[in-house]
């Protein structure tokens, strides 16, 4: 399962891995792909489980090293 991640500014995807695979910061899990959207501060990040990205949906805003963040579901799986 896929979550969109909208951000004031782009974040790098070693920050992304960081923090939405540790669930007390993210209540992420395990993420499976990461894929930059149309515009630099959106990023599509795609779980190995739906747990993980349900729970990042259910806190939604957040903030991460100072910027903040909004999280949406995303229909599309990235990998085959």
């Amino acid at each position: 399962m896929c979550v969109l991640v909208h951000s004031n500014k782009s974040l790098s995807d070693d920050l992304l891995m960081l923090h939405f695979e540790n669930p007390k910061r993210s209540g992420g899990g395990d993420v499976k792909c990461i894929r930059r959207g149309d515009a630099s501060s959106d990023v599509i990040i795609e779980f190995s489980d739906r747990k993980g990205a349900y729970k990042t949906i259910s806190l939604n805003y957040k903030n991460v090293h100072r910027l903040l963040y909004a999280v949406y579901y995303f229909r599309e799986n990235l990998s085959s």
